[in-house]
């Protein structure tokens, strides 16, 4: 499928980024290179993920890094992801990937340095196009401004630009395998 044009909706972009995500660089190009870039970065805490499908895997950061890491947790349809400790008993999500149990202790935004931010697709000005449930989103918009917002991605698929609407909170930083990147936005 070739890239969609600018005019294209998000669908779309999703559609493609779909069909992109074989042969997918190896994870531990990214893990080099956010621990390469990690002393630098802000303090706090480093909010991850626990890898879906193609998803960059980074559990061997949390491994080699000297940081406090915590771990999102997704709520029902329409509520906040919340962040909890890396290491708090898990549970299954509905979805079929792991989690911190709701009853663990909630690490709160002002704790938080760095968010590393799974996507399909980003765009060179920080726009991210998550699966489409918004949950991303509405937890990044409650993060103090200074936080580094960092989008995982295969650098084939980091494009010019992608559709943008008003509750899109774009990211500081792109990690791809060839390293981690400042965004200049234009927002």
């Amino acid at each position: 499928m070739t890239r969609p044009r600018l005019s294209a909706t998000k669908a779309d972009w999703r559609h493609w980024a779909g069909d992109q995500r074989h042969d997918l660089p190896s994870d531990a190009a990214f893990v080099s290179h956010i621990l390469n870039w990690l002393p630098n970065a802000r303090s706090g805490v480093v909010v991850t993920y626990l890898a879906m499908g193609d998803e960059v895997d980074l559990a061997g950061l949390v491994c080699e890094s000297d940081r406090r890491f915590g771990l999102t947790r997704t709520p029902p349809p329409g509520g906040l992801l919340t962040v909890h400790e890396y290491d708090a008993a898990r549970d299954r999500h509905r979805f079929g990937f792991d989690q911190p149990v709701a009853e663990s202790d909630q690490i709160p935004p002002t704790d938080i340095g760095v968010a590393l931010v799974p996507g399909l697709v980003f765009d060179e000005r920080g726009g991210r196009l998550g699966r489409g449930a918004g949950y991303y989103d509405r937890f990044l918009a409650t993060l103090p401004e200074q936080v580094c917002l960092v989008g995982i991605v295969p650098e084939e698929l980091v494009v010019t630009q992608l559709p943008e609407e008003p509750h899109d909170v774009a990211m500081t930083h792109l990690a791809t395998e060839t390293g981690v990147r400042s965004i200049q936005t234009l927002h």
